[in-house]
């Protein structure tokens, strides 16, 4: 889809702008499957109605757009094997660079809250409670944010297998095995439990919010310090 010199282009002289896109793709990875959703859904519809040319469209459509899902989903895996694989160079010089001129302020006037918009921010530090935990991006928080309830609850989390509120329609987002519709899946640390992870931004926050409130712990226990 796009070539891959572009990408490594784009990784060594814009690292942070390659975290961006990375993202955006996720997110785009979850649309994409929500139409895939919306599709099979017309497709039963159209079969029940007997409208078996419509159906028939319907379902080469979906194939199409599934191949569109998979390019996109091996163009970001390859953009975040390069950026892991810079970690230690580049971008963590580039961060080193930006902590030093404007740590004190973004500790200050990055906090963000749990309902707050994430557009165009960055996460470096997740806070819960007095646990205080370093984190890469988005999907670090996330798992990070999952391990950290996972940890102080095991049955309050593992309920959330099965759980309508807390999984997609297609495909699950905790499992005890790896789904074939997991597009990321993420196995958490000492436990027997996978996450998805390619979802996006806001549906971690979402997921985070349920989990906060099951847990009984305060939006105000919760703080994202970012940088823009």
């Amino acid at each position: 889809m796009v070539d891959e010199n572009l990408i490594q282009f784009i990784i060594e002289n814009y690292p942070k702008k390659a975290y961006e896109i990375s993202e955006v793709i996720d997110m785009l990875i979850y649309e994409v499957d929500e139409i895939i959703d919306m599709i099979n859904s017309s497709i039963s519809e159209k079969s029940k109605e007997r409208k078996y040319n419509e159906a028939r469209l319907h379902i080469e459509r979906a194939k199409e757009i599934e191949l569109v899902k998979h390019e996109l989903i091996n163009m970001n895996d390859k953009i975040k094997q390069d950026i892991n694989d810079s970690t230690n160079t580049s971008i963590v010089q580039d961060e080193t660079k930006d902590d030093a001129a404007s740590k004190s302020e973004t500790r200050v006037g990055e906090t963000l809250k749990i309902n707050d918009d994430p557009t165009g921010l960055r996460p470096f530090q997740l806070k819960i409670r007095d646990k205080i935990m370093r984190v890469f991006d988005w999907r670090d928080l996330y798992v990070k944010a999952c391990e950290y309830f996972a940890a102080i609850d095991p049955a309050v989390f593992s309920k959330y297998i099965g759980d309508p509120k807390m999984n997609g329609k297609r495909k699950p987002y905790f499992s005890y095995k790896i789904d074939r519709n997991m597009v990321y899946p993420r196995k958490l640390k000492a436990t027997d439990i996978y996450i998805e992870t390619g979802i996006g931004t806001r549906k971690y926050l979402d997921l985070i919010r349920e989990m906060l409130i099951d847990y009984g712990i305060a939006f105000s226990e919760f703080e994202i310090y970012v940088h823009r």
